[in-house]
Parts: C-alpha cells; sequence; structure tokens
C-alpha cells in the first residue's frame, strides 16, 4: 500500500508500497517503448520480469516515488537506492560498470553511493491534455527534489544513474551536470547512459526547488 506525501490538486506525490512495483516498473518500461520504438512492452517477456524482479530486489533499501492524477493513474516515478558494497553493483549488467571501477574513477570514494532510476513521465499523457503540460517539467523538479532528499546529506556522497539521453539533456537545464562514466547503450528501447554525480553538485538544484516538496 502507497503512502500519499503531498497532495498539489490536480497531482499528487506518493511514496510506493511493494505490492505497486510491478506495476510501476511496466509503467516505465513500457513508456519507454512506446516513446522509441512505438510498441508496448511484452509483458510476458524476460526483459520486463528481470526489471520487476530487480525492482523487488531493490524496495528493501531503497524508496520508490510516482506521481497520479485524480484517478490514481501513474503519471511519472523515480526510484532512490542506496548501494550496498555486498551487493552487485547495479551497472554491473547492462555498462561492465563495478563498483571497483567507480572507486578507481571517482577519487576519493568516500561517502555512500545511491543510485537513481526509473525517471519517467508518461509523455502521451501531458501531450494529450494541454491543460496539464505546464506540470510536466514541475513533475521532474518534485521527483528529482525528493529522491535527492532520501540520500542522508554528506557533500561526499555519490549519486550514480542510467540515464535517458533525452533526460539527461534536461537535467542540465535544470542545473544538474550529470558526468559520463560509460558509453551509452540501447536498455528498454532507450538510449541510456551511465552517470554520476556527488551530493555537491545537486546543491543548488536542490536548495531551489526544496520549496516544491515542503
Amino acid at each position: 500500500m502507497g503512502k500519499l506525501i503531498k497532495n498539489y490538486g490536480e497531482i499528487s506525490l506518493w511514496q510506493l508500497g511493494k505490492d505497486e512495483i510491478p506495476d510501476m516498473t511496466f509503467f516505465v518500461l513500457d513508456n519507454y517503448y512506446m516513446q522509441y520504438w512505438k510498441q508496448h512492452i511484452d509483458v510476458s517477456g524476460e526483459e520486463l520480469r528481470n526489471a520487476i524482479a530487480e525492482d523487488l530486489t531493490h524496495f528493501d533499501h531503497g524508496t520508490f516515488f510516482a506521481i497520479k492524477d485524480l484517478d490514481g493513474r501513474l503519471l511519472a516515478s523515480i526510484k532512490a537506492i542506496k548501494i550496498l558494497k555486498d551487493d552487485k553493483f547495479p551497472l554491473e549488467n547492462d555498462f561492465q560498470i563495478t563498483y571497483s571501477d567507480l572507486e578507481r574513477r571517482v577519487v576519493p570514494l568516500v561517502g555512500d553511493v545511491w543510485l537513481f532510476g526509473r525517471l519517467v513521465v508518461d509523455r502521451d499523457y501531458f501531450n494529450s491534455k494541454p491543460e496539464f503540460v505546464r506540470f510536466r517539467n514541475i513533475i521532474f523538479r518534485i521527483l528529482i527534489c525528493k529522491a535527492i532528499e532520501c540520500m542522508s546529506y554528506s557533500p561526499d556522497n555519490i549519486l550514480v544513474a542510467d540515464v535517458d539521453v533525452a533526460v539527461c539533456r534536461k537535467l542540465r537545464k535544470f542545473d544538474i551536470d550529470m558526468i559520463p562514466i560509460g558509453s551509452s547503450k540501447i536498455i528498454y528501447a532507450s538510449e541510456a547512459v551511465p552517470v554520476y554525480n556527488r551530493m555537491s553538485g545537486l546543491s543548488t538544484f536542490y536548495s531551489k526547488n526544496i520549496h516544491l516538496i515542503r
């Protein structure tokens, strides 16, 4: 069961319960497939099953957020996961980047490492409702701010992510300049790139937008 965090009138911010994770994972992957390949993801395919299993595993040491409309429809999502050293590094399967690779590339690695992922806004929904278009960038800012809030603050804490290249460009407009740590690759029909930033690199964005989640 999810938990309502804040109501914005037409939309609301939720922390998702474990029972909602499969639907959220499907929402994310299906949005990528529809946006880039103009087709729905195979609901019985291995790709979706593996993604759901990964998110359910992450649930125990992370937080999943979503934006919903008045009818409870998912409009956007994000997850913030604390990476434990004993766990398999989440960028390893798709990008062959291990925890040791991150330590070599990002020196010193003294803080916690967090994974941000599943950042999607249902573009077709907002394009079909012109009166809602104004919410789209605000929703991005709300979700990113809420995910940053999950990180115990230390300027040395590190955020890693595999981000859709279009989302990466949008983040730059929000004063979040993610640093590539590998080459892009097609994942879930989307061109994604592995990136990182320190908490100190997120502080400008966070201070400008924290009012959205208060």
